[in-house]
């Protein structure tokens, strides 16, 4: 489940005045209410008219209550200011003049300027799956390429020199790539071809997920030979072995003491060239799950080959080193082995192995290659998945296996998986799925780590609040952290056995709703983050079934909306059925609650409040409740929005922008409405049907954000324009800073500007 909440610390009031004015009189009077928003290259400014006032006098701060210099002076009730340097916070004041002399200051707002051309990649965390380098001299193209496939659906990073990286969508996935005979070959939902690294073609389709690919030329000198070799998984009762003279046909092979559908993760070919004879000969070895591995020296005729002996290793990664004629295999596990193979006698010898230190099952390998030092010293190099890098410093497992430079100077205890981003003031926090929480106070520029996963805990952050600097973050299963300055974070613990979570502003304070495992719901309220009350309200699910028909309630499922008046609206869902429930919680502490179900005829899928009404999306219809216990159907959605979610999946996206609400969905696609109620026909404001996973405002531009780099910008919801942030990662969640704009993904993707 996907929590989305942005905390946007736009315009804060301090107040102050250094005495800077016309004259030395005393203030004439109580100064303006002033308001800020940002601009593309320009901070506006607006305030209330101020009763005998003449003109108006705007003053500039680079630093929190300060007032500053005098800017300009105006007689309207707004100006633009269009001096700033983009993406520097500004903190403005504003005085009325009256008969020469000054009122009193208005409050002090902050706002700054922007531009959407200028990003910066702070941390490119896309799950990168292989980098492949192919030489000028090996391509016969005007320069060298470099191409990094990914995890994500179909992206591929490619380069000519290793520094700038273009990305591209190949609409499949692709796991790996290699160059050979004239073309780039990529492997992943099927076999694709490119002549330039960039432009693919799929040259056949397939039902398995292929891992790896490598390429060897073989035979005469004179008249050699080509074969594409690739790994992966089969269904059809043979091994996941797939072979091509052209990148483009594929024929299925078999290793027949592999057993029935064996998997492989890894390709790793050691070649041999006989001087005398000008031939060249191969031996191609696959690692795969279960200890599995498999040899060939001709792509047809494969035998499995003897190195796990206690048939647990998964060989998610290999490779072939010419120098010491073997094959290093990284067990995911913890363990590395050596197979090492001799040419003229076409045999394996023994495989060694050595055990990766304090690993044990809790990291595992993620890649592996080889190296020469300074003293032409062979090293095998291993990664391991919090990011230190392990060396043999020598060429066998004899050499054990020590920490080189990590790439992180003080790794996490856990891989950093980024769930949300908030803004509290001036700071912006990133949560980690395992606990880490990270805080930024210069726009995403750099971030401490205010805490790091222990291990061994089974909390996870979920969802977060942020009121001024007053943090609450919901860890799950009643646990929580809170902070009251932003840096020093306390764990507590409210509650037990509350599975399903969510933590919201309601208003005055902070509300945790948690559904119990009596499919009770569990409100606790604080204004304070500190002590907190706790209301328990009854819930039946689905009133109109029978006793034997009902289902425990599972969790909180449509989310969580706080109304003006207090009010929270509730969508719940049942643990052995489809159906969903909406159940309005209204009232306070002091005077006690009711509660009610309402249980549609379909799934709720969006839920949103606004002007003391409630809304519900479901998959054809709106409704609306003004208590959130009675709905009505208010309109029907438009047939191209009613089929283009089925029931049982994600939700649409809402965003409510003042004059126009908008519903995000997949393909690109969005919906309008001016009123909630009447939506638009599909508009599909992304040609790369890539899915919209949320919008938020920046100033002048109304920014969508989504799937594989999706960002577009518009400033009338007509036109929408592609922006070009430098990643093609997925963006999950933003946030507003007095910097600028922050988004992030799941792979602690942040970009932000400048």
């Amino acid at each position: 489940m996907r929590i989305h909440h942005v905390v946007l610390a736009l315009v804060v009031g301090c107040g102050g005045h250094d005495g800077n004015s016309t004259t030395d009189a005393p203030p004439s009077g109580p100064g303006p209410q002033l308001t800020a928003s940002p601009g593309s290259s320009v901070a506006h400014l607006s305030w209330t008219p101020v009763d005998g006032a003449s003109t108006y006098n705007v003053y500039r701060s680079d630093t929190r209550g300060v007032q500053g210099s005098q800017v300009t002076s105006a007689s309207a009730t707004s100006v633009d200011d269009t001096t700033v340097t983009n993406f520097t916070p500004y903190w403005y004041e504003v005085t009325g003049v009256i008969n020469g002399v000054e009122t009193s200051p208005s409050n002090q707002v902050t706002a700054f300027g922007y531009d959407l051309t200028h990003w910066t990649a702070r941390r490119s965390g896309i799950p990168l799956a292989s980098l492949a380098y192919f030489p000028t001299s090996q391509t016969g193209a005007a320069q060298d390429t470099y191409v990094i496939t990914s995890y994500l659906n179909s992206l591929l990073l490619t380069s000519q020199d290793g520094m700038t990286w273009r990305g591209t969508t190949a609409r499949t996935s692709i796991n790996q790539v290699t160059y050979g005979n004239g073309k780039f070959v990529g492997v992943g939902d099927g076999f694709l071809t490119s002549p330039d690294g960039v432009s693919w073609t799929v040259a056949q389709a397939t039902s398995e997920d292929i891992w790896s690919v490598g390429y060897v030329t073989y035979g005469a000198m004179t008249s050699p030979s080509h074969l594409f070799i690739a790994a992966g998984t089969s269904a059809n009762a043979t091994a996941g072995i797939y072979t091509s003279p052209d990148g483009m046909t594929w024929t299925q092979q078999a290793c027949p003491q592999a057993g029935v559908n064996a998997a492989f993760d890894s390709v790793s070919i050691l070649t041999s060239f006989n001087v005398k004879t000008k031939v060249t000969s191969f031996m191609a070895v696959l690692g795969g799950q279960q200890g599995t591995v498999c040899a060939s020296t001709d792509g047809t005729t494969w035998t499995k080959i003897a190195v796990d002996t206690t048939n647990t290793a998964w060989f998610r990664n290999s490779v072939a080193d010419p120098q010491t004629t073997s094959v290093w295999l990284a067990d995911e596990y913890g363990k590395l082995f050596q197979l090492p193979y001799d040419f003229g006698t076409a045999t394996f010898g023994t495989a060694a192995s050595t055990t990766l230190p304090n690993g044990g099952n809790a990291y595992v390998f993620d890649g592996i290659t080889t190296y020469n030092d300074a003293a032409a010293t062979r090293h095998v190099a291993v990664q391991r998945s919090d990011g230190t890098i392990y060396d043999t410093a020598g060429n066998s497992p004899a050499s054990g296996l020590t920490p080189i430079t990590p790439m992180l100077a003080t790794p996490l205890a856990a891989p950093l998986v980024i769930n949300m981003i908030a803004s509290a003031g001036s700071a912006l926090y990133m949560l980690g799925a395992s606990e880490q929480i990270l805080r930024s106070t210069d726009g995403g520029g750099s971030f401490s780590v205010l805490h790091d996963d222990p291990g061994g805990d089974p909390y996870e952050n979920r969802s977060v609040v942020a009121r001024d600097n007053t943090i609450v973050i919901d860890r799950g299963s009643g646990a929580v952290w809170t902070s009251s300055d932003g840096e020093t974070f306390t764990a507590a613990t409210i509650g037990t056995d509350l599975p399903s979570t969510y933590v919201v502003d309601n208003g005055s304070g902070f509300g945790l709703i948690y559904v119990d495992a009596m499919s009770a719901l569990e409100l606790y309220e604080s204004a304070d983050a500190q002590t907190w009350t706790h209301t328990t309200i009854p819930v039946t699910a689905c009133p109109a079934c029978t006793v034997n028909q009902q289902d425990a309630l599972e969790g909180v499922s449509g989310g969580v909306v706080t109304a003006s008046d207090g009010s929270y609206l509730v969508s719940l869902s049942e643990a052995e059925s489809s159906v969903q429930e909406t159940v309005g919680v209204t009232g306070s502490v002091a005077s006690g609650f009711t509660s009610s179900v309402q249980t549609p005829t379909e799934t709720f899928t969006t839920l949103w409040s606004k002007g003391g009404t409630d809304y519900a999306v479901m998959y054809n219809s709106v409704f609306t409740s003004t208590d959130g216990f009675s709905w009505t159907s208010a309109a029907t959605l438009p047939q191209t929005v009613q089929g283009y979610l089925p029931s049982t999946v994600s939700p649409h996206v809402h965003y409510d922008d003042g004059a126009v609400q908008y519903l995000g969905l997949y393909d690109g696609d969005i919906s309008t409405s001016p009123d909630g109620v009447t939506w638009s026909d599909l508009v599909q404001i992304d040609p790369l049907k890539r899915t919209v996973n949320g919008f938020i405002r920046l100033g002048d531009h109304l920014i969508a954000y989504g799937d594989r780099g999706l960002l577009l910008a518009t400033t009338d919801g007509a036109t929408w324009t592609p922006i070009d942030a430098g990643t093609s990662g997925e963006y999950l969640d933003a946030a507003v800073t007095d910097h600028g704009l922050v988004l992030s993904g799941p792979y602690d993707v942040v970009v932000t500007a400048p």
